[in-house]
Order: structure tokens, then C-alpha cells, then sequence
């Protein structure tokens, strides 16, 4: 399964050690507005989009809706 949710980041983040520098998350939107909840959970330093494309059509109508989320 996916850890890229509310659940799943939270665990992540927990889970690093005092000796943990850098530690990296993906954010998995299911609705426009879901990653800026999953950010409040865990604050990132940067955020990066890596991809948007195609496969979240079905969810969100548009890429245009995709790159509001």
C-alpha cells in the first residue's frame, strides 16, 4: 500500500531518527485542497511537483484541476 497519505505521512515522519538529516515524502492528492491538509501534517522545507500528467484525470477533471490540488 501507499504511505503517501494522512496516515502514511505521519507515520513517515514519526518514524525518523535524532540522527535523521534529510528525509523525503510523497504527497498523494485525492481532491483538490488534500495537499495542502497533508502539508499541515508534515511542513515540508521544499516541495517539488515532479509530474503532472494524465493519471489523476479521472479524479479531477482537468490538468488544470490537478495543478490545483
Amino acid at each position: 500500500g501507499s504511505l503517501n497519505n494522512e496516515i502514511g505521512l505521519p507515520l513517515t515522519a514519526l518514524s525518523a531518527t535524532a540522527e535523521t538529516e534529510h528525509l523525503v515524502l510523497e504527497m498523494g492528492a485525492r481532491g483538490i485542497g488534500h495537499i495542502r491538509y497533508l502539508t499541515e501534517l508534515t511542513p515540508p522545507r521544499i516541495g517539488l511537483v515532479l509530474n503532472v500528467g494524465s493519471a489523476h484525470l479521472g479524479e479531477f477533471g482537468s490538468r488544470e484541476a490537478i495543478a490545483q490540488a
